[in-house]
């Protein structure tokens, strides 16, 4: 008996239409012509079986820069992805999903006239620098190769000076090409945290945030850098923002854990 409204096929059920869904461990049971069929019984792999993903692997990377960040003015770096090859450390594939992403950074403020290096003066000798720090990791769904995206070809100028790059959104005209995955805001205030200060942030991307990154690999080019991705490439931007003439130094160790 059926419900009311519920419009019957009769046509011949194929073993596409039968098929359970597959439970985390377990065999495949599929119905066809009122008899069962089972696979052998063994742990599955992550996502389907075209997108057989077993292996599990790290890629670290630093960002750094020597020169110091001057305030309101962004930068911005790729994330660099693995390489093609048969290495601990390379992917076996033209994809990866990528699992987390470990940071793990200092930062170092003084003013803009001080070089930042070993043995400078303490922050009792300095004037009170008042600031914030912000972190960005983006997601560009279609990289261009030829060029990385600057900060204001993804959250557009400010509108005056009044205005904080840290609470740009994303353009409009860009909302489907670019997804904000980390936004970190930090106040620095030099006398009361002194000149050094630390980041930690831990991203896992699952279930509906799960990021799929497909590379080119066309010819001898093979890496993991922006220009070899197809789909989802990663980019980090880190800005300065603060009233006093000062310049920030920055070390982020950056730790991705990725199946391929």
């Amino acid at each position: 008996m059926y419900r009311s409204g519920y419009k019957r096929s009769f046509a011949p059920k194929t073993p596409q239409k039968t098929t359970y869904k597959r439970p985390r461990y377990g065999a495949n049971r599929v119905s066809y012509a009122n008899k069962q069929f089972y696979g052998r019984r063994t742990r599955l792999a992550i996502g389907s079986a075209k997108r057989f993903l077993a292996s599990r692997s790290l890629n670290d990377e630093v960002f750094a820069s020597e020169e110091g960040l001057g305030r309101s003015n962004p930068k911005g770096e790729y994330m660099t992805l693995p390489s093609l090859g048969q290495g601990v450390n390379c992917r076996h594939t033209n994809r990866v999903k990528l699992w987390t992403i470990n940071l793990n950074g200092r930062y170092n403020i003084a003013p803009a006239d001080q070089l930042m290096a070993d043995g400078t003066a303490g922050a009792s000798e300095l004037s009170n620098i008042e600031g914030y720090v912000g972190v960005f990791i983006v997601l560009d769904r279609m990289p261009n190769a030829t060029q990385l995206p600057l900060f204001a070809d993804v959250f557009g100028p400010t509108l005056n000076n009044v205005s904080s790059l840290l609470d740009q959104p994303i353009r409009v005209d860009q909302l489907s090409r670019f997804k904000v995955l980390m936004r970190e805001r930090k106040y620095v205030n030099t006398d009361l945290q002194g000149t050094q200060l630390t980041l930690k942030r831990f991203i896992k991307f699952s279930g509906r945030n799960k990021i799929l990154t497909t590379f080119k690999d066309m010819g001898d080019n093979t890496s993991g850098r922006y220009g070899n991705v197809r789909e989802n490439a990663l980019v980090l931007y880190v800005i300065w923002e603060s009233a006093v003439q000062s310049i920030m130094r920055y070390s982020i160790n950056s730790r991705i854990v990725y199946f391929h």
